[in-house]
């Protein structure tokens, strides 16, 4: 068995120590960790040990995922009710009224059931503590209202779980687990017992009571019965919730192994409550934590499912903590996996969802290098000379960033039309929505700073470093925020040497990530950067993913000018609604929708063309296998006007089918039309969330769409007049506007928006349909800096005529 701490040695203790006594900012760090853990240390062992519940009371992961308050009737979807579980426990409060519910003492009804072992049971509590207390008269109308007995509080078809989601945020997140890290971390700054003490009870506690949880047959998801296990948590959250239980017990076992007033505590606790380990020696508590809590949390794979590469790393933390000889191969198995699947797609994991989940795994395993080479100062060295894509990992977030705070919102990512980044240029401050792809750390866990410095003196790479410098706040002072750092004023100078020398800037250029399928097309520096990507695949559809392929996005002016909607909007019911299925949908997407279907999933696409140069960069990407025709084919170029104005040049050739239609939207805003008449038109259907069709046949050899932008979110200094122009050049087709649904902000907000948007499109009874969609597309600021778009008639060098796939444009500035 265990026999000491293996990441929390007593030479990491006096390291900290020495800079908590050396640096104002490591002593504020120790003070705010010794400030959070106050809660627990007024508490007794026996509160302490009241803390965790029992799994018989239905567990939910929100009040109502769609709902109301029930008192001020106004929308709570999702995260929004406010859960103190220190200031008001057994409540949840309304954001918008401050009401509190359940309106029973639903504490004194728990404590009337539970059992011998301290175990709740419905059957014993007092029923006739479910009242209202703010009226207590058995006849008044509102005797029963907000009461919650376990079982959620219902009105008619209508039910919040108030006592369910309060058991999760509440009881669970905020004072179990809470309680946990909080009090090992002041251990770890103080060195004081009492708080190692109180990790353990609390600790063993959990242990006694986990086997009995199960989230799939106990929780509730979406206000329905779920489709994911776990513990106490479903499965993504248990996972991570793991590492922090791990780690609190690595952190305070060599304080706690020789302890005598906890071993009197927990035997007397386990006589009293009858319970099968008697706990008559510190190895009875050993085994019940290390078995009943490490080693089950980690055993079931459906209670462990999540985003790569957690459920790996927990059970390679688990497997390190417990320290058994036989889990010496697992660990070392665990460990290539982590590495090389974490970084085997241009740097990350593949996942989509890329200013999102994308960003999980890069996080994810910077996290565990940081934390592996706080013990060995050699682990780095070789994980990256056993895996040189780790150098990449950043690489791809650099790359993919535009204007300092934009990342492609290519799968569930972020919400319509906002920046992923807070702060421009900082990784580490992402909007709420998003994950950030560098982590930082306040606490006894080691910094991201750190580790980047690492990575710097390891490859030379001076974005490491800028990366830093940024999130700092472009200075030095606190550097590098971690309490564990051997050499504070070596790792100041090397930050600010490297800035000096090389600059602060990010240089990204156009790039094509052929692994994960983006195409990036950029020009322009500063607040002139301009970026078009374009996603061609349908890899992890099933996972994050869209039916986006052959998409393409714009960021110019300042703005998103033609995003991904975002993250489906889930609290409208749930991922399976209508407003979940439409963010997935193509035609939801600034692509081409063939015979109405969906895309195909796990299928890629391919590079044709690829040019870089110093005015142009183009692309030409073969999706055939997204859509199952003979053709499916994008050619886009970005070509500089100016040192701040561009257009796209953009031929979609299909070929296949007997329906295509090509969407196209942008920003919030108004839009205008030339070249074609409108009159009321037919939905296009399919399940897409479209509405309000307008148009016709276009009778002239260009026409165009012009989007006038609402600068909705104030991104823009005041009063600009940006607007985004598609100049439409094919021929026969059906020019419609319509107006797309969109959610407008994240998943905790209920506000319905209608954007409006263009539909190109071709019919013919007979397949195959043959189209080749022709436009310019043009981002400008007040007026267009274009004189005039056409077509240009050519014939071969071969004297073969040109057909209507063979594209020449001319465009005059």
């Amino acid at each position: 068995m265990k026999t000491h701490s293996i990441f929390f040695p007593q030479s990491r203790f006096k390291k900290i120590e020495t800079n908590i006594k050396k640096y104002d900012w490591a002593r504020d760090i120790s003070q705010a960790i010794v400030e959070k853990a106050e809660h627990w240390l007024k508490l007794s062992l026996d509160e302490i040990w009241d803390i965790m519940f029992s799994s018989s009371i239905t567990r939910s992961w929100f009040v109502w995922s769609d709902g109301h308050c029930p008192s001020c009737l106004q929308s709570v979807p999702m995260y929004t009710w406010e859960v103190d579980a220190v200031k008001r426990p057994w409540k949840v409060r309304c954001p918008h009224c401050g009401e509190l519910f359940p309106k029973n003492d639903f504490h004194k009804y728990y404590l009337s059931g539970l059992d011998g072992q301290g175990l709740f049971d419905h059957s014993l509590a007092d029923q006739s503590l479910l009242f209202n207390e703010e009226h207590p008269d058995p006849s008044d109308p509102l005797h029963t209202y907000g009461v919650d007995g376990g079982h959620g509080y219902a009105e008619g078809e209508k039910r919040w779980w108030f006592i369910g989601a309060y058991l999760v945020y509440g009881q669970w997140k905020q004072l179990a687990l809470g309680g946990v890290k909080s009090l090992s971390e002041a251990y770890a700054v103080t060195g004081d017992r009492a708080y190692a003490r109180r990790t353990a009870v609390l600790l063993d506690r959990m242990a006694d009571v986990f086997p009995a949880f199960s989230f799939l047959t106990q929780g509730i998801m979406y206000d329905v019965v779920p489709y994911v296990d776990g513990f106490v948590s479903y499965s993504v959250d248990h996972c991570m919730e793991m590492k922090d239980i791990t780690e609190a017990y690595d952190m305070v076992f060599d304080a706690v192994k020789d302890d005598e007033e906890l071993l009197r505590f927990l035997s007397a606790k386990a006589s009293k409550m009858n319970l099968k380990n008697h706990k008559a020696c510190f190895a009875d508590i050993q085994a019940n934590i290390e078995t009943n809590l490490l080693e089950l949390g980690i055993s079931d794979p459906m209670k462990l499912d999540c985003n790569f590469p957690w459920e790996h790393v927990v059970k390679y933390l688990v497997k390190t903590i417990v320290d058994r000889p036989e889990y010496c191969g697992e660990r070392e198995a665990l460990l290539d996996t982590i590495l090389r699947k974490s970084t085997g797609v241009d740097g990350t994991s593949g996942e989509k969802g890329l200013a999102n989940y994308s960003a999980i795994a890069t996080k994810t395993l910077s996290m565990f290098l940081a934390a592996a080479s706080e013990q060995d100062s050699s682990f780095l060295k070789h994980a990256v000379a056993s895996c040189p894509d780790i150098k990449s990992m950043y690489r791809f977030f650099i790359d993919a960033l535009c204007l300092g705070r934009y990342l492609p919102t290519v799968g569930d990512s972020g919400y319509f039309a906002y920046p992923a980044l807070g702060i421009p240029s900082d990784f580490s401050h992402a909007n709420k929505g998003y994950y950030s792809p560098v982590f930082t750390a306040a606490g006894v866990t080691p910094s991201a700073f750190s580790l980047l410095g690492s990575m710097y003196e390891l490859t030379g790479d001076a974005d490491y470093i800028r990366i830093i410098w940024h999130a700092n706040g472009c200075c030095v002072e606190g550097l590098p925020h971690d309490i564990n750092c051997p050499d504070v004023e070596g790792f100041q100078s090397m930050v600010t040497e490297v800035i000096g020398r090389e600059g602060a800037a990010f240089h990204a250029g156009s790039v094509n990530k052929e692994n994960w399928h983006l195409a990036l097309l950029r020009s322009g520096q500063g607040e002139y950067e301009r970026m078009a990507c374009l996603t061609y695949d349908m890899r992890g559809a099933d996972l994050h993913g869209h039916c986006d392929g052959l998409s393409l996005g714009l960021f110019a002016k300042g703005l998103n000018l033609m995003p991904d909607f975002g993250y489906p909007p889930v609290q409208y019911g749930g991922w399976f609604t209508p407003e979940a299925f439409w963010y997935a949908k193509p035609s939801a997407h600034n692509t081409v929708v063939v015979d109405g279907k969906d895309q195909v999933r796990n299928r890629d696409g391919k590079t044709l063309l690829w040019a870089d140069s110093l005015r142009m960069k183009a692309i030409t990407l073969d999706g055939r296998e997204l859509v199952g025709t003979d053709q499916f084919e994008r050619t886009t170029a970005l070509i500089e006007i100016s040192e701040s104005d561009c257009y796209l040049f953009d031929v979609f050739r299909v070929a296949g089918g007997r329906d295509h239609a090509f969407f196209l939207h942008s920003h919030f805003g108004s839009l205008q039309t030339e070249g074609f008449s409108l009159s009321p038109d037919r939905d296009y259907g399919y399940g897409a969330l479209l509405r309000n069709f307008h148009g016709g046949i276009a009778d002239q050899p260009s026409w165009f769409f012009d989007w006038k932008i609402e600068d909705r979110y104030a991104l823009l200094p005041a009063k600009s007049d940006i607007h985004l122009r598609y100049t439409g050049l094919s021929s026969g087709v059906e020019t419609q506007v319509c107006e797309a649904w969109v959610n407008a902000g994240d998943y905790n907000t209920k506000t319905e928006a209608w954007i409006p948007a263009m539909m190109v499109r071709r019919q013919s009874e007979d397949e195959p349909l043959n189209t080749t969609f022709v436009g310019v597309i043009e981002p400008y600021e007040d007026s267009s800096k274009i004189v005039s778009i056409k077509r240009v008639d050519f014939t071969f060098e071969d004297g073969n005529e040109a057909d209507e796939a063979d594209v020449a444009v001319e465009v005059e500035l």
